[in-house]
């Protein structure tokens, strides 16, 4: 014998697949608007021109490079593995989120030969380091502890040649790395000074740079301080002198979008209009984003509690509009939801206020099951309390 619906049943099943329609859509364009909000593929680079003095300010997320390679056709713009960098800045606000880049040297492609940053206030060093390795080895990190205060005026320079490191701090010596050096042996190619954040452009500093130097030798702790005095003066012709010098930035154009190099070589700096990244990360690994702090935390909870809706209306519309098995369509709404996650974290490679994570991806499919399951243990409480009553 063949059941027939009568019309009233035909209708509230009609309303039910409008109503969870409705409602799958209106979730699935949220989901679109938070994930890549605020649309913009093309942000304002946070970093303008001093006005009372020579200098940079990166009030945001910003970057600066270098508009063309550090290195020369022939030779290593780095002979010797040696180098003097001098930097003098200020930082605006203390880190303690992120490990803010103050500048590195990138190469192109995967590698950082050299970074410069900062983690709360403590100067923090990195060679060689591999984006998006699972680990950085600790061998390839030396630092400063309680160097960059917050609003504090500090002038830094790092000696470095294979025998070791020395870091000074307006013109005092601090500290020593022995065996510890800046500059590998292998060759340096392709290679981008980069200031104010990573390659990758997650990693945004806060603060003023007032000038940069670098030298192709290591200087002696007399001349790091007769530097100081120098740049303290302002009289960088003296500077100039040098046959060593590589690179001089005065930050003193005051306006446009280059920094130009002093030393009359090539290597100008670039401030582009809008912010881009100059290392997309797809789908950055779980160990990779991991970090044990309550934003961390909070993070997790939205990402699996924004899909479970999905999963609860989704699946609710598929049982009415479709008569298939309980695990096909179970499984359409798993698919779909991470289809949907995928989508929004694969745009989001091209956003350079957003992050592509394959935890997010992880948590939302997490949800969405989740979302399938309350829909099943809701449909079993109903029935058991029609069939008491």
């Amino acid at each position: 014998m063949r059941y027939h619906l009568s019309m009233n049943d035909l209708a509230t099943v009609k309303r039910g697949r409008i109503f969870f329609g409705i409602v799958c859509f209106f979730i699935i364009t949220i989901f679109f608007l938070a994930g890549l909000w605020p649309l913009n593929f093309n942000p304002g680079n946070e970093v303008k021109w001093l006005k009372d003095r020579n200098g940079i300010h990166f009030y945001g997320r910003g970057i600066v490079y270098s508009s063309s390679l550090l290195k020369g056709q022939e030779q290593d713009f780095f002979q010797n593995n040696s180098i003097t960098i001098e930097i003098w800045l200020q930082p605006k606000k203390v880190p303690d989120r992120h490990f803010a880049y103050i500048a590195s040297l990138y190469d192109g492609k995967d590698t950082e030969y050299l970074t410069i940053g900062q983690w709360n206030n403590t100067l923090e060093i990195f060679t060689d380091r591999i984006i998006n390795k699972e680990k950085i080895e600790s061998l390839h990190n030396v630092g400063l502890g309680n160097t960059l205060n917050d609003r504090e005026v500090k002038f830094i320079t790092l000696t470095s040649d294979p025998l070791g490191t020395k870091i000074y701090v307006n013109g005092n010596f601090e500290k020593n790395y022995p065996k510890y050096s800046l500059i590998s042996k292998k060759q340096l190619t392709n290679t981008q000074l980069i200031l104010g954040n990573s390659p990758t452009g997650k990693n945004p500093w806060k603060g003023d740079i007032y000038g940069l130097a670098a030298y192709s030798r290591p200087l002696s702790e007399k001349e790091v301080f007769q530097n100081y005095q120098l740049w303290l003066k302002r009289n960088s012709s003296e500077l100039l002198d040098s046959e060593s010098l590589l690179q001089l930035y005065l930050f003193d154009e005051h306006d446009g979008t280059l920094v130009h190099n002093h030393t009359g070589q090539q290597h100008d700096l670039l401030i582009p209009a809008t912010f881009h990244m100059l290392h997309k990360t797809i789908l950055t690994l779980p160990w990779r984003d991991f970090r044990l702090n309550s934003s961390y935390l909070r993070d997790i909870f939205i990402n699996v509690a924004g899909f479970i809706p999905f999963g609860f209306f989704f699946y609710a519309f598929l049982n009415n509009i479709k008569k298939a098995s309980r695990a096909r369509n179970y499984l359409i709404a798993i698919f779909l939801g991470g289809g949907i996650s995928l989508a929004i974290e694969l745009l989001q490679v091209y956003l350079p206020t957003r992050s592509s994570s394959l935890t997010d991806l992880i948590c939302n499919i997490l949800g969405t099951m989740l979302g399938v399951i309350i829909f099943h243990r809701v449909l079993l409480f109903l029935g058991h309390h029609r069939h008491v009553k």
